[in-house]
């Protein structure tokens, strides 16, 4: 079903990254799933256009897939994600979006961690362990 949503007229509409996140949440579906489907991109593309029309989702969903070890760094690296992750907490941080600093922040650790990791296992050491507690306390909403 949610193949079909994503195809809605917007690029994926609101209430499809609202049901995705729902069910990342309570690990109905995984990231495999999302990478079985090829929308990676479709979850990155929304930072290539107007920031001002962001929203927390989108923000959680590239989360979801930065902190996952099944996401290949070199696709993400394909897709220039970092940068555009990168000019996202810029403009958060020049808009005062203070909802937004602590998971795109949250974004950036994963990246970070992920280019740690590339000299050990992604998911070991106490950096993975950190970053994954910030993702705990994000989806609880502490």
């Amino acid at each position: 079903m949610y193949p079909v949503l994503v195809e809605d007229e917007d690029p994926i509409p609101m209430y499809a990254q609202k049901l995705l996140v729902m069910l990342l949440d309570l690990k109905c579906i995984k990231v495999a799933d999302i990478l079985q489907l090829k929308l990676v991109s479709q979850f990155f593309d929304v930072l290539l256009g107007d920031l001002l029309s962001i929203n927390l989702h989108n923000v959680q969903l590239c989360l979801f897939l930065a902190s996952s070890p099944e996401v290949d760094t070199a696709v993400l690296s394909e897709l220039k994600v970092v940068g555009r992750v990168g000019a996202l907490l810029d403009f958060v941080y020049a808009k005062g979006m203070q909802d937004f600093l602590d998971p795109v922040l949250s974004v950036c650790r994963f990246f970070l961690v992920r280019n740690a990791g590339n000299s050990q296992e992604f998911s070991c050491g106490a950096e993975a362990a950190t970053a994954a507690n910030g993702v705990d306390q994000l989806r609880s909403g502490e």
